[in-house]
């Protein structure tokens, strides 16, 4: 496994790792390892839906911390940029 993530791009090795985390939500990976090193090989990428989940829990938990610091007091996305 060392040897195929150190040979493969970081973004290749970081979208190949959420495409495992997304999997293993669904509970789908009985080898995560195998699933890893199949992902990283073939490119495989997480889905959209996925992604977007991650963004807004990110987001989510940065907008729950602004708040409390009052340096926000709305928030609201439009055509797909966040608007704060």
């Amino acid at each position: 496994m060392k040897k195929i993530v150190s040979s493969t791009p970081e973004e290749v090795t970081m979208l190949a790792i959420e495409a495992l985390k997304e999997a293993k939500s669904k509970g789908e990976v009985p080898n995560p390892e195998g699933f890893l090193a199949r992902a990283i090989k073939e490119g495989w990428r997480p889905s959209d839906a996925h992604k977007n989940k991650t963004e807004k829990e990110v987001f989510n938990e940065w907008y729950k911390l602004a708040s409390s610091c009052r340096l926000v007091s709305a928030a609201t996305k439009v055509e797909g940029v966040q608007h704060v």
